[in-house]
């Protein structure tokens, strides 16, 4: 593993937060500013968000803001307060493009609210407010910038619990780009309901009593991603998705769907990347109704009642790269052929709670590509040397299990670079690192078991055999306490017993550092530097 790979796990914590370069000027002692500093992407991306934070304040109305009016910053965060009331007067003056509001028990909200800021709000976030929706949404008038808006867990008051139609309509929210209606109780969606925000490309309606798709959907031509999670859906009919032919993304889980269509995802075949049906008593894969689906790469029959996957149901057009089979504990995998038609090119599998006791090897090593595994929540009680015998993971989750021991020649045909989970299991110590080959880990996660504090840890940590961190606590006997590994703590009292560990490898001499990446190094080091001082 080169430097450039430690970086980018370095880069994985995404947000860092300083409050040196943002404060609040003189005004209400409710509430806090600061300035998040946001990693976008490995090309070293970031934006600074300076946030006025009067959350979770028990506020009976909105603080005086007019001390910021002569700064302009991104986040107002308004939520799980006992706000009643929205006036103008609350946002006059001020430029911000995010408010969060959601959790505030809001009764009257004049119409012109958010008038001043109609040229600025581009997110707002108005979940559990108590607005009941039939009476129309006149205070969004004339946010031409909005582009997030979140209505969820609010109020739909006509006995049918429909979604009325033009509620949306003359408001001019031509950039509305994302929408949430969870959890408003609604059982339909009346025609015209999206009439004056066609242009949406994210609808999330879960937890709601939808007992059919909703044909208004088909009305939103530019739709991306579509969340249906949580509803009463009993069966996906032919053309369930017709015209929607940019949708990527189907999150249809609990429901009651026990039938699809060969047809239901028609229009799909270019479009859709991830398609989740998670606990929908299907009991079978759905073969036909998928196989045209040529951008298919991410598929969940979590918890779809499966017990058998036949030879040939994963034959189709796509090649999918991660599958979830989790929470199917009568799945078997007598059938060596289960995984035909994704062989090469499944790269992630999900095998969760499926009362394991030993990985199916006879069907796992034909997945040439597969490099990451999570088997979590089953019943494996030791690593042995065979255990990952034909597999070659560089991400492996073993958490929840009953593993008592780790037999080091497990991963004596791994390559470098390994990430290693497991957490609570039933581990007594890690000395398996000291016997596996150098730098084979990146990292490994121990926490959750009973690791005693003794010298062959002390080696373990010490010795740079891991690459990155090791990750865990440890007991020591006669007190009880437990130390975090990271603790300086632990090394003064390990160092009274074991003699200090000097560093016998550096996993990062091997691969020489090119040019590129040196310099991408260097441009993100001073980045961070920036943002912490």
């Amino acid at each position: 593993m080169v430097a450039w790979d430690l970086l980018r796990m370095l880069i994985s914590v995404t947000v860092v937060t300083t409050h040196a370069q943002f404060q609040c000027p003189d005004m209400a002692p409710h509430c806090t500013c600061s300035e998040r500093v946001a990693w976008w992407s490995l090309q070293l991306d970031y934006v600074k968000l300076k946030t006025v934070n009067c959350s979770h304040n028990k506020l009976a109305e909105i603080p005086d803001l007019s001390p910021l009016s002569e700064v302009s910053f991104d986040v107002l965060l308004l939520n799980n307060n006992n706000i009643k009331h929205l006036k103008r007067s609350n946002f006059a003056n001020i430029s911000v493009t995010e408010i969060v509001l959601r959790k505030n028990p809001l009764k009257q909200i004049d119409t012109d609210v958010f008038q001043d800021l109609a040229d600025d709000l581009q997110s707002l976030d108005m979940d559990s407010d108590r607005i009941k929706i039939d009476s129309g949404l006149p205070f969004l008038r004339g946010l031409h910038n909005l582009k997030v808006l979140d209505l969820g867990y609010n109020q739909l008051k006509n006995k049918f619990k429909s979604f009325p139609p033009g509620i949306f309509s003359g408001l001019n929210l031509k950039s509305l780009r994302t929408l949430t209606l969870q959890a408003l109780q609604m059982s339909r969606l009346d025609p015209g309901t999206f009439q004056g925000i066609e242009n949406l490309e994210q609808l999330d309606l879960s937890f709601n009593f939808l007992f059919e798709f909703p044909k208004e959907v088909l009305t939103l031509k530019n739709l991306k991603d579509l969340k249906l999670f949580t509803n009463d859906m009993g069966q996906l009919l032919n053309n369930t998705c017709k015209g929607l032919t940019k949708l990527r993304q189907l999150l249809i889980g609990v429901n009651e769907i026990e039938f699809i269509d060969n047809a239901a995802f028609r229009d799909l075949d270019n479009s859709i990347v991830e398609l989740n049906l998670y606990h929908n008593p299907l009991y079978k894969v759905p073969t036909e109704a998928i196989r045209n689906l040529t951008k298919l790469q991410s598929l969940s029959l979590v918890k779809t009642y499966l017990n058998e996957i036949e030879n040939g149901s994963f034959v189709g057009e796509y090649k999918l790269k991660e599958l979830h089979l989790d929470l199917n504990p009568d799945l078997t995998f007598d059938n060596e052929g289960m995984f035909y038609g994704i062989e090469d090119s499944l790269e992630v599998l999900y095998l969760r709670s499926l009362n394991l006791t030993q990985l199916p090897l006879d069907v796992l090593t034909r997945l040439e590509k597969l490099r990451y595994l999570d088997a979590s929540n089953n019943a494996f009680n030791n690593i042995d040397k065979h255990f990952f015998k034909g597999l070659h993971l560089s991400n492996i989750q073993l958490t929840w299990n009953k593993i008592k021991h780790v037999d080091h020649m497990a991963f004596q045909d791994f390559h470098k670079g390994v990430i290693l989970n497991l957490h609570h299991n039933m581990l007594s110590d890690i000395d398996f690192i000291l016997e596996v080959e150098a730098c084979t880990f990146d990292e490994v996660l121990v926490t959750g078991n009973s690791i005693k504090c003794d010298c062959p840890l002390e080696e373990a940590l010490n010795s740079g055999r891991v690459a990155w961190q090791v990750v865990g606590e440890c007991y020591v006997d006669e007190t009880d306490n437990r130390y975090d590994f990271k603790d300086p703590s632990l090394m003064k009292y390990l160092h009274t017993k074991c003699p200090k560990t000097s560093p016998k490898t550096s996993c990062f001499e091997a691969a020489p550092v090119s040019a590129s990446e040196h310099l991408k190094l260097m441009h993100f080091l001073y980045l961070l530097w920036c943002a912490l001082i």
